[in-house]
């Protein structure tokens, strides 16, 4: 969680933890290896971690690093589908809610659902007032 996710991939890699976390695991090892920019295979291991039962916390972020791997490998309506998982469960503590909004919003709008896309834009909004105050 340090951030330093070149240096730890190798290790990430190398590692055989207890079945218990496993799970995290994937989940760690897929956004290492989306943070080094090896979008297929961290696309793989977020999609383990989830289908073996990520903890709600840790399915957010993973949805919302998929949404950023759809992103960066064209797919707009796959991202969008992800941001919206994301959303779903996202709790404000661990995910950054008007970043959130804003992908949504652009998603949205490169997709043509202009309605959509303003209703993501006043979420953002609203959001970013409540804040200020």
């Amino acid at each position: 969680d340090a951030g330093q996710w070149a240096e730890a991939k190798p290790f990430l890699e190398r590692a055989t933890p207890l079945e218990t976390w496993k799970t995290r695991h994937y989940y760690y090892l897929g956004q290492a290896y989306y943070e080094c920019g090896d979008y297929a295979r961290a696309k793989e291991k977020l999609l383990l971690a989830l289908d073996r039962g990520l903890e709600e916390r840790w399915e957010s972020q993973a949805h919302f690093i998929l949404g950023f791997i759809e992103h960066n490998l064209s797919d707009t309506r796959a991202a969008k589908r992800e941001f919206e998982l994301c959303a779903s469960t996202a709790d404000e503590r661990y995910i950054d809610m008007p970043k959130l909004w804003a992908w949504l919003e652009e998603t949205s709008r490169t997709l043509g659902l202009l309605t959509e896309a303003e209703n993501y834009r006043k979420l953002r909004m609203n959001l970013q007032r409540s804040k200020a105050n």
